[in-house]
């Protein structure tokens, strides 16, 4: 890969002092000696500590290594200066670094990335590329060494969130000049570039890098072409199949391209909780020597789609379980626990059962579909890491390999049975959520009487008239349909789950709550009951 070829002019942090031979040479072999340590490794702490005990000097060395092209190094600067004392020092030997026109595009932009990713809540300028001499192929040049440098390592990816997310800000038309310098680039890292930008929301944009692998012919190009099909939307993944089944057609494509074996990789999906929410945990092994097995939860909502990524590795961690033991299909693991922020307790507790993993590529699929359907933007670390999942497949198999054997069909026995699927504790939170709920509650609560949060025959009649109202009122076409289709999602999983019983209720429920009247569906009365006892119970707790 070919540089800016400017002069490189040191620029020491606090102009006027003088650093001496010593501590420029004690500086340069700590860098050295960390540059050769793993980063989760004792030794390498202790050689941060050592490192920002320099003073000084390091800081003037920490200024002559900002090069975008190597952001391993830059990582390792990152970490130093966060344990640099005054943190202010720092921050402000990088800032004069960023803004100072006489350093190279090349330390500038190490040190806007070092900005973005290690002081977030300092946001950059949003025109933080326009007072580079070449601000188009430095931003190229940037995005190319991350995402090649650091394929191997997630975590590393990852932590360069921030800046990624700075640079896929900026307006389309420089994107667009970016892609055309990518395109030309012999790197590997260009056709991870490429295949992050044809996950851009502009049509043109995501097109442009569609075609730009296309035209590669390359066995990392075409595996990225099959990996980003099932997440394009339209018009994108048509192009992407079409250059796909050219490429089949002119001989080129052989076994090397294909997805590997769905068999290699591991689906652990919980149930879905009562605001259409669900973890699916994937579990994939190493492809390479650098590289270490995945294991990635995805928060999926039926609404939005792909909502939140946890893990596998970066700022999220410490939210990340260990993966259970392998088991067959159908295998319940006790509850998964996560941290993970306005999570509700119940969802992140919740027992998962061991799926097909090519089922679970088949819910992760339409949940983008989703996000593309409600515009909801992709999470960025899905961005950048999807390859890591989809390399074991593509999730396009036969449905009915997969769906609940009972489907949509009129069983008086089993409809009239359907409010027992509100027993089973995984449906504790499937309930109503309204503020006309909320409004009854509030009715009630004045009331001198005692509402159990239980499902007695007595509260049962004191409510109906208020449930039968807010059934009509609340039960649309469109709630009904929601609703419809996470029961037909938890029969699916009741099924794998060995409970058929309850999987045949939630397939039947599935037909009648959008075949009857609201009013009339049994189900949606207990869900609507449930919704006020549990108002209640929060009014309750509040005036405590």
């Amino acid at each position: 890969m070919s540089y800016d070829s400017e002069t490189e002019v040191e620029r020491t942090p606090p102009r006027g002092k003088v650093i001496s031979l010593q501590g420029h040479q004690a500086a340069e072999q700590v860098l050295d000696d960390l540059s050769r340590a793993t980063r989760h490794s004792r030794d390498y702490g202790r050689l941060v500590r050592k490192a920002a005990d320099l003073g000084l000097p390091m800081l003037a060395a920490v200024v002559r290594h900002l090069d975008s092209a190597h952001p391993t190094r830059l990582a390792i600067l990152g970490d130093v200066l966060l344990a640099y004392s005054p943190q202010a020092e720092g921050l402000d030997t990088l800032t004069r670094a960023a803004t100072d026109r006489r350093n190279s595009d090349n330390r500038r932009m190490g040190a806007i990335m070092l900005l973005c990713n290690y002081y977030p809540h300092l946001p950059v300028s949003e025109d933080f590329l326009s007072g580079l001499r070449n601000p188009i192929g430095t931003a190229a040049r940037a995005l190319v060494s991350v995402l090649g440098e650091c394929a191997d390592d997630p975590e590393l990816l990852t932590g360069y969130a921030g800046f990624l997310a700075a640079l896929l800000s900026q307006p389309v038309d420089m994107l667009y000049a970016a892609l055309n310098r990518i395109a030309d680039m012999s790197d590997e890292g260009a056709v991870s570039a490429l295949r992050l930008l044809a996950l851009h929301p502009h049509p043109d944009l995501m097109e442009a890098a569609v075609e730009a692998l296309g035209a590669r012919v390359s066995v990392s190009a075409i595996r990225s072409l099959t990996m980003l099909e099932p997440n394009l939307p339209g018009e994108p993944a048509h192009v992407a199949s079409r250059l796909l089944h050219k490429i089949r057609l002119s001989g080129l494509y052989g076994a090397e391209f294909a997805p590997q074996s769905e068999h290699a990789g591991r689906a652990i999906l919980s149930a879905v909780d009562g605001r259409g929410r669900r973890m699916l945990w994937l579990h994939v092994p190493s492809t390479s020597a650098a590289s270490r097995p995945v294991f990635m939860g995805l928060l999926m909502s039926d609404y939005a789609g792909l909502i939140e990524l946890v893990g596998p590795v970066g700022r999220s961690t410490d939210a990340v379980p260990k993966p259970p033991n392998p088991g067959p299909v159908g295998t319940l693991y006790p509850p998964m626990v996560y941290k993970l922020p306005d999570i509700p307790a119940n969802l992140a507790t919740v027992s998962c059962v061991e799926v097909p993993y090519g089922y679970g590529l088949r819910l992760l699929r339409k949940a983008v579909s989703r996000n593309w359907l409600t515009g909801t933007p992709l999470p960025l670390e899905y961005q950048l890491l999807f390859n890591l999942v989809w390399q074991f497949g593509q999730g396009n198999g036969d449905e009915e390999s997969y769906v609940a054997r009972f489907v949509e069909r009129d069983d008086r026995s089993l409809a009239e049975s359907e409010s027992e699927l509100l027993l089973n504790s995984l449906f504790d939170n499937w309930y109503l959520e309204s503020a006309g709920v909320r409004q009854v509650a509030e009715e009630l609560a004045a009331l001198d009487y005692d509402f159990s949060h239980e499902l007695t025959e007595d509260n049962w009649r004191i409510l109906l008239p208020s449930i039968i109202r807010l059934a009509h009122d609340e039960f649309g076409p469109e709630l009904r349909m929601r609703y419809a289709n996470r029961l037909r999602l938890m029969s699916e999983w009741l099924r794998f789950s060995d409970q058929h019983h309850d999987a045949d209720l939630a397939a039947s429920a599935a037909y009648t709550i959008v075949n009857s009247p609201p009013e009339a569906n049994l189900f949606v009365l207990r869900l609507v009951q449930k919704g006020i006892l549990v108002a209640l119970s929060e009014l309750t707790f509040d005036l405590r």
